[in-house]
């Protein structure tokens, strides 16, 4: 205890003597350091500052304290704050401390914030009583107008978030596909931009590609959604590099979606579920801000739509023109609707005189509908995925989104159902009134129709040829009215006839062959062969069942013909005398053998797709099978096309005498020429040849086996004869059809009100063997061998 007591008085001592060394060194310091302080006054540098004054706040009763780090927000809060001279000791007080001046003081007191000199030099600034005595009254002036700034209008919130670039983030999405959201945020685009999407899978890839190639073509931005892997590694090259991102490039994403193989049907389940999916990834665009065309991939887009749906022009960075007095190819007529949709109607004519009218009363196809991201347009996109999942009531029993999208449209139990909107609440449209657009049944959604003419379906561009007729190209077409099922195959054939396909092929040598798809309806041994034609420019079924029975035995020979030149066949569009309609349930006969709907285009007699009298796609399998290349002519490379038709022909005739005499020169053959005597030619035979005529064309293979076979798999398979059927309602078929024609057909009651007249065209049957013995002798003379062939 002892120690410990001896050795804590020692510390405390040390301690001490550590505090006043530290203290005394501080006060030396201090003190050093004011006389150099005060020695710096004294010179001339820094004599400014003794004579330095400022201003001392009020005292604790008056004053408001100044914010630690700011300044007083009231100036008048704070009086005077002098440094004391050397004569004013008795008023500073308490050695020289800062004291409180009221504000009574007869001194001169300095504004807030000024430095003044004592120096008699420096001149004296007014104080501010001074200058407001100085400052003369300000003239009575009226008080201000009442004016409140414009409101700010759906457009111009519009145009100012159209200049911003469009980032998503999920937690402000939550519902929003994630994949869809980093996809987004890759293409970099302006909010209001308009986003062309479809889908596609492995089994219709080839469309989309198509799709994708034309879209980059026109510089549309297009987003394409891949269903499964293998379509989504084809897309991924076809789209190419999506890294700069921007308006007008195309770019794809991988969707957690698989669609089967049979669920491309309209009716089935795994449709319904697929529709679902892309309404939902639609309606989440639209959340975003994007104004949203929805589009099958079996459309084709020739023009840029964007303009035209928006009706206004836009710079390349996104942002709108002004001066909107321009009317972009009829926009104005759409510019109200929320969403707008593409009609199955025929008739551009009837379509641009009656507008809304003619359109309401026909189907809307949702293979294109464009929906705007106003309330109406993503309410609507909503409201269709809604119904499309009902278990009960009205949208229960329908099957697939396009008919789920019409019953929407119109009032239940009603046709159509529908009014267009009229401006001014008359019953009389204006000449620049949106006579397109239609009050939709499910609220207040504006529905607009498209321009026909301008989105044409498969039928106005592909057998009306409306295009050519009128010299405009529309914004789009679509692959409908095919006859050759909904397969890709199908669509693609139909493309490729209309010249509006872009896939490329393999490169590989080729060489081509092509034929005269009407001298065989008019030559002298027509009514021999298949019958005749009765008239060049009047519509009859008679004369197309004529001219369907000479096209296909027309189109074995020149197989045929092209298999023993081991050249391409091109197949030229087909003279035809009356239209065809699906599953022949409409009467063709009231409107003159031309589609219901499509009379005023006088379109018949024309040309018809292949489809209308066979399969093309079981025909081009067949033809594969035999080492037959084909392809419509529409397809021909560029090589091919700029010859105009204007092809060296390869006659057809001669004999056996002739034959003998002449031989078979580099641009005749002779009738029934077999396989040996066509390839003779094969080499000296220039890059395009055309057959006058298909007639006796072909003898028949060296090897009969191939004959047999040929006959089998392209004759009887390949070109089996598709059945044409049409209904005959009210008037009855026998008061519409030649009693020899309904000889060649049948007539089936329908709906137990009215017959309808099914009739099939002529099979090619068998090629002319009467040369068989002459293919042998030549075989025996060349060969010196039975077995031996070529």
């Amino acid at each position: 205890m002892r120690d410990f007591a001896s050795s804590s008085a020692t510390t405390t001592s040390l301690l001490k003597k550590k505090l006043v060394r530290r203290s005394l060194s501080v006060t030396v310091i201090g003190f050093f350091l004011f006389l150099y302080v005060d020695q710096l006054q004294k010179t001339e540098k820094y004599a400014w500052m003794r004579r330095m004054t400022f201003r001392v706040p009020k005292s604790h009763e008056k004053r408001n304290h100044l914010p630690v780090g700011g300044t007083p927000k009231n100036h008048e809060d704070y009086d005077d704050i002098i440094i004391p001279r050397e004569d004013d000791d008795d008023e500073v007080g308490n050695n020289g401390r800062w004291e409180d001046r009221s504000s009574d003081r007869k001194k001169y007191v300095p504004p807030l914030g000024e430095l003044r000199f004592d120096d008699d030099d420096v001149e004296r600034t007014t104080t501010r009583s001074e200058e407001e005595e100085n400052v003369p009254p300000l003239p009575d002036f009226p008080p201000p107008p009442n004016v409140s700034p414009p409101p700010v209008t759906a457009e111009m919130e519009r145009k100012f978030h159209s200049q911003s670039k469009v980032r998503v983030d999920k937690m402000s999405f939550p519902n929003a596909p994630d994949e869809l959201i980093e996809v987004v945020n890759r293409m970099g685009l302006h909010r209001g931009s308009a986003v062309v999407v479809s889908f596609a899978n492995s089994h219709h890839i080839e469309l989309a590609v198509n799709f994708i190639l034309w879209a980059k073509a026109i510089g549309m931005t297009t987003l394409i959604g891949a269903l499964d892997d293998d379509a989504f590694e084809i897309l991924k090259k076809t789209v190419g590099d999506e890294s700069h991102g921007g308006e007008g490039q195309a770019f794809t994403y991988r969707v957690d979606h698989h669609l089967e193989a049979q669920g491309s049907s309209h009716a089935s389940k795994a449709w319904k579920n697929f529709a679902k999916m892309r309404i939902s990834h639609a309606t989440s665009l639209l959340e975003f801000g994007f104004d949203v065309v929805m589009s099958d991939a079996d459309v084709v887009w020739l023009k840029n739509p964007e303009e035209y749906l928006k009706c206004e022009k836009v710079s390349e960075d996104g942002k709108v023109v002004e001066n909107l007095s321009f009317d972009i190819d009829g926009c104005e007529e759409l510019k109200a609707a929320d969403v707008i949709v593409s009609s199955d109607n025929l008739s551009p004519t009837s379509d641009e005189r009656d507008g809304g009218n003619y359109a309401k009363g026909g189907v809307f196809n949702t293979g294109i509908v464009f929906l705007r991201h106003t309330k109406g347009g993503i309410q609507w996109a909503k409201q269709w995925n809604l119904h499309l999942s009902a278990t009960d009531g009205r949208f229960h029993r329908l099957t697939s989104d396009q008919q789920v999208f019409n019953a929407m449209s119109r009032k239940e139990n009603a046709w159509p159902g529908l009014e267009v909107m009229r401006m001014d609440g008359t019953r009389t449209l204006g000449p620049k009134e949106n006579k397109r657009v239609l009050v939709a049944a499910e609220g207040d959604t504006l529905l607009g129709v498209f321009p026909v003419a301008k989105f044409n379906p498969g039928h106005v561009y592909m057998v009306q040829k409306f295009h050519e007729k009128e010299k405009k190209t529309p914004f789009a077409v679509h692959a409908t009215y095919t006859f050759d099922g909904s397969s890709g195959d199908a669509k693609k054939w139909r493309f490729m006839e209309a010249g509006l396909w872009r896939v490329p092929e393999e490169e590989r040598e080729e060489k081509f062959i092509t034929f005269d798809a009407s001298a065989h309806l008019w030559d002298d041994d027509a009514v021999d062969d298949h019958g005749a034609i009765s008239s060049h420019d009047t519509p009859s079924i008679t004369d197309h069942l004529v001219a369907g029975s000479g096209h296909i035995k027309a189109l074995a020979n020149a197989m045929a013909v092209a298999a023993s030149l081991k050249r391409t066949l091109l197949i030229p569009p087909m003279p035809c005398w009356c239209d065809k309609v699906w599953g022949g349930h409409d009467n063709i006969f009231t409107f003159q053998c031309h589609y219901p709907g499509s009379r005023d285009s006088n379109h018949i007699p024309g040309t018809c797709p292949l489809d209308h009298f066979v399969s093309p796609s079981k025909l081009a399998r067949e033809a594969k099978v035999n080492g037959v290349n084909i392809k419509p002519l529409g397809a021909a490379p560029e090589s091919v096309k700029i010859m105009r038709g204007e092809f060296p022909t390869l006659k057809v005739g001669g004999g056996k005498e002739e034959e003998q005499q002449h031989g078979a020169s580099s641009f005749a053959i002779p009738t029934h020429a077999t396989e040996l005597e066509i390839s003779k030619l094969s080499n000296r035979l220039p890059l395009v040849i055309k057959l006058e005529t298909t007639r006796d064309a072909f003898g028949g293979f060296t090897d009969r086996a191939k004959t047999k076979q040929f006959e089998h798999s392209i004759n009887d398979i390949g070109l089996f004869p598709e059945q044409w059927c049409s209904e005959c309602h009210p008037q009855g078929c026998k008061n519409l059809i030649p009693a020899a024609t309904i000889a060649k057909g049948v007539l089936k009651p329908v709906r137990e009100v009215h017959d309808q007249f099914c009739a099939s065209f002529d099979k090619a049957g068998k090629f002319d063997d009467s040369h068989d013995d002459h293919i042998d002798d030549k075989e025996d003379t060349t060969n010196n061998n039975d077995n031996a062939r070529i």
